[in-house]
């Protein structure tokens, strides 16, 4: 590349350069996202014949495997999409995992999880309970056991990256209402602090991102995501991947 100057006394210089461009490789190609429906991409609405209306092209791992492809250009960077609607943290779901991580041998695990332990029995106005406690120390061991099955060496998981529960927003009036109260999710997050910290694995905090923006973020029932909310959360993903997993200079560089 080369560049001139001038001076007000119109004298000029020239020089040359070269810029060299090195692609950075990400150490971890394979991303596989775990959880319920918040991980699968329902809405929270229903179609004509009352089924849950899953949207993948704004699920969050579609969104993050966009986001790490731009920025890691072409390693072919895969985040398969593991949620399933409905499903608690529970045995159940420790069998799903292991059978997921034996087929997929991935690099890293992303966990979404606990919504369906504490939907309805901590919802709005029924949150200071016993009950609702007891649901959330289930969330609370049911992240610890999905860590610690990520983490048999079996499976060769080098990172694991575990997500705060996102919080309610306003319920719009179509039926039905799937808020969990907000006191609920701030109390379960602590716990789940708490557990990632203890079991060594890496936290990303994405309640923080939604605070303000509830009502853009959070669809119809106040409890699954719009767009911009699944967007939120693979952002709140790729900000701590780029900074967690190991990169070193690719080959092909190209000077300029």
């Amino acid at each position: 590349m080369s560049c001139t100057a001038a001076d007000a006394a119109a004298r000029q210089a020239q020089c040359s350069f070269t810029v060299t461009l090195t692609p950075m490789l990400l150490g971890v190609i394979k991303y596989v996202a775990f959880g319920d429906s918040l991980t699968e991409g329902q809405n929270g609405r229903s179609g004509l014949r009352g089924e849950r209306i899953v949207d993948v092209p704004n699920a969050y791992p579609t969104k993050l495997q966009s986001s790490l492809n731009f920025e890691y250009t072409g390693q072919g960077i895969t985040v398969p999409n593991y949620g399933k609607g409905g499903e608690p943290i529970d045995d159940k779901a420790i069998d799903r995992l292991k059978g997921i991580l034996a087929t997929e041998k991935p690099g890293a695990v992303l966990l979404l999880d606990g919504y369906n332990n504490m939907f309805s029995t901590c919802a709005p106005g029924v949150s200071n309970t016993d009950e609702c406690d007891q649901k959330i120390t289930d969330v609370a061991f049911g992240i610890r056991d999905l860590i610690r099955t990520a983490k048999r060496p079996e499976y060769g998981v080098r990172y694991i990256f575990v997500s705060t529960m996102t919080p309610p927003g306003p319920y719009l009036g179509i039926p039905p209402d799937r808020r969990i109260a907000n006191d609920a999710i701030m109390r379960a997050n602590t716990r789940i602090v708490s557990m990632v910290r203890a079991e060594g694995a890496t936290l990303v905090d994405t309640y923080p991102k939604f605070i303000g923006h509830e009502a853009e973020y959070v669809d119809q029932d106040g409890l699954h995501l719009r767009p911009a909310g699944y967007q939120a959360v693979a952002d709140s993903f790729f900000g701590v991947i780029k900074s967690t997993v190991t990169t070193a200079p690719g080959l092909g560089a190209r000077s300029y």
